[in-house]
């Protein structure tokens, strides 16, 4: 029981740092398309096209 407790703090240890960054893309893209909102309802649409093709390599 001990050694999984231990194995499960390393694996959270790693992973954390890229648990983080993934929420901190997700807010930045959620923010990219609500700031082309208020410019116009045309922007929105090139904005989550473009979100999908910065996806693509990840």
């Amino acid at each position: 029981m001990d050694e999984t407790a231990g194995l499960r703090g390393r694996v959270f240890d790693l992973s954390w740092p890229v648990m983080a960054e993934q929420v901190l893309r997700t807010l930045m893209r959620t923010v990219d398309i609500i700031v082309a909102g208020f410019f116009s309802p045309a922007a929105v649409a090139p904005v989550g096209l473009a979100d999908v093709y910065v996806r693509l390599p990840l």
